[in-house]
């Protein structure tokens, strides 16, 4: 304190006195120890103007920021900060979780494919063994009629299509809603109201839908496939059918 003012910044109190800026009241520090009841590893903001966090220092999630209308005064300013998601995370405006980028859903469904097929290979090398030693007992051979040769190929066909609706059926429906390529990405179905599990039959239907997109001719199956790139929820077809999303467990 003097008695005439020592320099900018200096101010004058009612005893008459001047003192500098640190101790003005307007530009008194709060505690810098952490409030009592913040959150765990919350830590103590740098003070700025006239008590105002210090520029840079108001952190508010990406694509956030202050209320409308809202300016901090000269010196204060704001920035962002990524809580634990990587950028472009899209957060289903519903359940209010991180939804999985269609990149993912097409490398899980890959795993899977390979799984199922891996196992589709060694069921045919089976029955093909069984086939050939059965020929072998035969001392004709005759041609298959067009009738039988579709036949045959819808029994392959309903052989395959049942393990893989069970497959799915299960993993999907079941309380992780993954499958073995879900869980290689981190990824789950939910159901698109609640974000619980959709159940055995529901994860039946989903994977259904997808066989009948498959037979009307291909085009709808590869739609159906490409619909989350432009969906608000990142839903396929066959989601949208079962009321279903597909979650990042990790984003």
């Amino acid at each position: 304190m003097a008695d005439v003012s020592q320099g900018p910044g200096w101010w004058i109190a009612s005893d008459g006195r001047w003192y500098p800026p640190e101790l003005h009241p307007s530009a008194q520090a709060p505690p810098s120890s952490q409030p009592q009841g913040a959150a765990p590893g919350a830590s103590a903001q740098t003070t700025g103007v006239a008590g105002y966090p210090a520029a840079s220092s108001v952190l508010y999630p990406p694509g956030y920021g202050p209320p409308p209308g809202f300016a901090p005064p000269p010196g204060v300013g704001f920035s962002g900060v990524a809580y634990g998601q990587s950028p472009g995370t899209a957060i289903d405006p519903l359940l209010h979780l991180a939804l999985a980028p269609w990149w993912k859903r097409l490398l899980a469904i890959l795993v899977d494919w390979m799984i199922i097929g891996v196992a589709g290979i060694i069921v045919l090398v089976v029955i093909g063994a069984a086939g050939s030693h059965s020929n072998t007992s035969s001392t004709s051979s005759q041609s298959l009629t067009p009738g039988q040769a579709t036949v045959g190929f819808l029994g392959l066909f309903v052989l395959f299509v049942i393990p893989c609706m069970l497959y799915f059926g299960i993993m999907n429906g079941s309380r992780r809603g993954q499958t073995v390529g879900k869980m290689a990405l981190s990824i789950a179905v939910r159901d698109a109201r609640t974000g619980g599990p959709i159940g055995f039959w529901r994860g039946v239907g989903r994977y259904a839908m997808t066989v009948l997109f498959y037979l009307v001719f291909l085009i709808p199956y590869l739609i159906d496939n490409l619909s989350p790139l432009w969906d608000a929820r990142r839903q396929a077809w066959h989601d949208k059918v079962v009321r279903s999303v597909v979650i990042d467990a990790d984003p």
